[in-house]
């Protein structure tokens, strides 16, 4: 008894040490059109329950030279569904906004003094990183409603704002994105002390932020050097402008870091529309049989990848290309280009977008393109057409019932939902009056997303259901979904020889 007792106290140890503080970028878009994007630290802490308390610590509305101290959105017990190794997490409450721990920069945090606040949290909790999207409805007070994106989570590219560079030897590239200063090849000496990236303040129409990235194009032993800029990492391999050894490349098996100790590749972790960007183009000497330039961007395994290609690859899921930008007398230009299915089969976990100043090698003058405010496109119908439990079809609403026969048994598998979401999250729990399920539908990138509840009175969780005379191991997790494996300081259902244990994984 007392090592059982000792165990106990051990894992609930474990569970609660889980805290961790993630540090990253904080994109607050307000419904009166104002944006802004800040660092913000969010502490997520597992608690002995096997719950979670996300904390957004001293957050801070932003606008120009202005600031207002809203205070700490701190959000316990949210419910999290652990599978394939990410761990979702989704709320939808009444909060009361706290103090911050900090002094307000505008004198008080105006937060308590807003009463209850109805909040939507939903997100993702994977390889150390955490990406979080954040609704508060401030109607009532302040008639505004704030939508706050933590991270990126893989579904953008780091950076694609062009607000932070650093210095590749003396050249100024953009966090994340790569230029000849960083390249390999034979001919990376002769090009990398060349500037060809620029820290600009000429920034798009209407955006909150400061910079832009300028890309220049040069000459070299009297042959134009397209400007180049990817996310992956250039190549210089050959003194012919159009040999496939000039390229940019992607492969997440390199372990080399660029000058801010940032891989030369950019993980992916969604499947998007489209690419969305801004663009300001000029020829330096006008060039009527070369006038455009060019974007192109891959979504790849993450295997060895480049372009242009000196092969046909197989590891391409979808691709999105403009090789026809022109200059429209040098004014800014939103350019929305859809990516086309290669292969579906291909799991997706890396992009390489490649920018140049002429679509065609070596062609051009000493050309001008500015790029601002690159984002991937995400569909975000997230309609629900109908839900059903065990196929009986419900009408949908946000809370919904159906009534079975007394210790009826239900499992996530029995609740079907039809919609156009990219994702569908769904929970099942025993309560004192049967079994509820919770069903979050919600956009790839999760920027929109819907809850829904169903009350399942007198029934039973479907782990209690499972046949326990099978000599099949199977491992299931809280809401009674069937997992591969278990993830580290997780809890467990373990049916093996007729036996049912609870396991606590350390």
């Amino acid at each position: 008894m007392k090592k059982i007792i000792t165990l106990i106290a051990l894992a609930a140890t474990m569970l609660t040490a889980s805290a961790k503080d993630y540090t990253d970028r904080l994109q607050v878009e307000v419904s009166t059109g104002m944006s802004a994007s800040q660092t913000a630290t969010i502490s997520l802490n597992k608690q002995d329950n096997g719950k979670y308390s996300f904390a957004l610590k001293n957050f801070i509305l932003s606008s120009g030279n202005e600031q207002l101290g809203i205070g700490t959105i701190q959000i316990d017990d949210v419910e999290a569904v652990d599978l394939n190794g990410i761990t979702t997490l989704s709320d939808q409450r009444n909060i009361t906004i706290q103090n911050g721990d900090t002094d307000s920069p505008s004198g008080i945090w105006i937060g308590p003094t807003l009463g209850n606040v109805p909040v939507q949290l939903i997100a993702e909790q994977r390889d150390e990183s955490l990406y979080a999207v954040l609704n508060i409805d401030m109607e009532s007070t302040i008639n505004q409603t704030i939508k706050v994106v933590f991270g990126n989570g893989g579904y953008q590219i780091p950076n694609s704002d062009f607000e932070e560079f650093h210095k590749e030897g003396t050249i100024d590239e953009p966090n994340h994105w790569h230029s000849f200063a960083s390249c390999t090849g034979k001919m990376a000496s002769m090009v990398s002390t060349t500037p060809h990236t620029f820290i600009s303040d000429i920034v798009r129409p209407g955006t909150s932020g400061r910079h832009s990235v300028m890309v220049t194009s040069t000459k070299i032993l009297g042959f134009v050097a397209n400007g180049t800029i990817t996310t992956g990492r250039m190549n210089a391999g050959s003194i012919s402008a159009t040999n496939p050894a000039n390229h940019a490349k992607i492969d997440m098996g390199d372990n080399e870091k660029d000058g801010n100790n940032d891989p030369f590749y950019a993980r992916m972790n969604g499947n998007p529309e489209a690419i969305s960007l801004w663009v300001k183009f000029k020829q330096g000497t006008p060039q009527p049989d070369f006038p455009y330039a060019t974007i192109s961007a891959a979504i790849t395994d993450g295997s060895y990848y480049q372009d242009p290609e000196d092969k046909p690859y197989t590891n391409v899921m979808s691709r999105a290309k403009n090789d026809k930008i022109e200059s429209k007398g040098f004014e800014w230009q939103h350019i929305i280009i859809p990516f086309e299915e290669v292969d579906k089969n291909v799991d997706g976990k890396a992009i390489l977008v490649t920018l140049s100043t002429n679509a065609t090698p070596g062609k051009g003058s000493i050309d001008t393109l500015y790029i601002d405010d690159l984002s991937l496109v995400y569909n975000q119908d997230i309609t629900v057409s109908s839900i059903a439990v065990k196929g009986n079809t419900l009408t949908v609403e946000d809370n919904m019932a159906y009534t079975g026969a007394d210790n009826e048994n239900y499992s996530i598998d029995d609740i079907t939902v039809d919609t156009k979401a990219a994702k569908v999250i769904k929970r099942i729990e025993k309560t004192g009056g049967g079994v509820k399920a919770y069903i979050t539908v919600a956009s790839d990138d999760l920027k929109t997303f819907k809850s829904y509840t169903i009350d399942l009175p007198k029934g039973t969780t479907g782990i209690a259901g499972i046949n326990t005379n099978s000599t099949t191991t199977t491992i299931y997790n809280l809401q009674g979904q069937r997992v591969d494996k278990m993830q580290p300081r997780q809890t467990y259902i373990v049916k093996q020889n007729g036996k049912v244990i609870k396991v606590i994984n350390l």
